[in-house]
């Protein structure tokens, strides 16, 4: 089941994927943190995307406010605006226990949220698509 929506965090509308874990599938909660200037359907998030029909999990990817889909204007946002979208998507929308994935400045925002958010946090794969890794 996916769900396609908005929330609004900050007076920004926050646009996100959310595809529910399949019946069988591993009970883990995968997040992608895109990179800077980068969006939810770039190439990387769509890679999860195979691995998640694959493997069955849960999986959340978004646009941070000023990305993508989402509302705001980028000149006028902060690291710590994305950083509080993240947090609040992850805690809000998760079921499972959450495996970290980021990009770039994703990878840094994953890093700090497994010191701050309140979900368990099993894995923190910080630039995994710097290496070739091949499942």
């Amino acid at each position: 089941m996916t769900f396609k929506n908005n929330i609004l965090i900050k007076k920004n509308q926050i646009s996100y994927i959310l595809k529910k874990k399949t019946k069988n599938g591993l009970r883990k909660s995968v997040v992608f943190l895109c990179g800077y200037r980068s969006d939810k359907s770039g190439t990387k998030a769509n890679f999860i995307e195979k691995l998640r029909k694959k493997y069955g999990f849960e999986y959340l990817r978004f646009d941070y406010s000023g990305h993508g889909d989402s509302s705001g204007d980028i000149d006028n946002l902060y690291l710590s605006d994305w950083i509080n979208e993240s947090k609040v998507l992850i805690e809000k929308k998760t079921n499972y226990p959450i495996i970290l994935i980021g990009s770039s400045m994703g990878g840094w925002i994953a890093f700090y949220l497994s010191l701050v958010t309140k979900k368990k946090i099993t894995w923190n794969c910080r630039n995994i698509f710097s290496y070739r890794l091949y499942f």
